[in-house]
């Protein structure tokens, strides 16, 4: 059951319950084309992959195409122990889903509605996906010492190209006085293999990475400062920056009033 609160003048939504599976995720994505918003929906079962239109006609999940229509035994993952993550929205209009795969992720185009595969520039299982100023992003951290990030520059055909190759033992940490630890393991520099991406701000500059212990840390790929950041982010938390837009989401409901 899925609801969308705080983004209508009028009462929270309740989208129709037809989706199944307790192992999903959703997420909001936006057809520039046709100013349309849309729920996708991923489940681990048979049901595989849906959308619902925001603005359409008929209030109804609308059944997809999914990466494996033609074996599902090719899923990289146990249906029954897989867990969905939040994607990682692309302006709205790309979706990108961890898969527990050593090759590819799931992507989904807004606009266009079918779910594919899309093949990582290395091979490895220990990856963030992250958004870095408007471009999906892939984060290996395969050692204590050393993160490389890729961006990808073209979606149709797949183009990575490597961004950054952050070295432990070039950056500049800087742990301010107000947060420094009696312990002085605390205080100083966090090891690269406990941190996770979670997010790019300030057009990509800066990657904010969460420690396994919920400490939150802030690296300037320009100046390779890094910096901890004054709170914590739980297990539980999902880190989502916010972005302006200039279609805003009330004109949903005068959308639907139209049609």
């Amino acid at each position: 059951m899925y609801y969308l609160e705080g983004v209508l003048e009028r009462e929270p939504w309740l989208l129709p319950c037809d989706a199944s599976g307790i192992n999903a995720s959703a997420a909001l994505g936006f057809d520039s084309s046709t100013r349309q918003y849309k729920v996708m929906h991923v489940v681990s079962d048979s049901n595989g992959f849906e959308i619902f239109n925001l603005t359409g006609v008929d209030e109804r999940w609308e059944r997809v195409s999914g990466p494996w229509e033609e074996d599902l035994d090719d899923r990289p993952f146990n249906p029954i122990d897989f867990r969905w993550k939040d994607p990682v929205s692309i302006n709205g209009r790309i979706l990108h889903w961890y898969v527990d795969s050593s090759e590819y992720f799931i992507s989904v185009e807004v606009k266009e509605g079918g779910f594919s595969r899309t093949y990582r520039p290395i091979k490895s299982r220990k990856y963030s996906l992250v958004e870095l100023g408007g471009f999906l992003s892939v984060v290996y951290c395969d050692s204590d010492m050393k993160m490389d990030v890729w961006i990808l520059e073209d979606f149709e055909v797949q183009v990575w190209s490597k961004k950054h190759t952050i070295v432990a033992e070039s950056i500049n940490y800087i742990c301010l006085k107000s947060l420094k630890s009696s312990s002085q393991h605390e205080g100083s520099m966090p090891n690269l293999g406990k941190l996770v991406p979670v997010t790019g701000v300030r057009n990509g500059r800066l990657l904010i990475l969460k420690h396994r212990n919920s400490n939150i840390y802030v690296y300037d790929t320009r100046t390779n400062v890094m910096k901890k950041a004054r709170s914590n982010m739980k297990n539980l938390v999902s880190f989502i920056p916010y972005k302006d837009s200039l279609f805003s989401m009330n004109r949903i409901s005068q959308c639907r009033d139209l049609i």
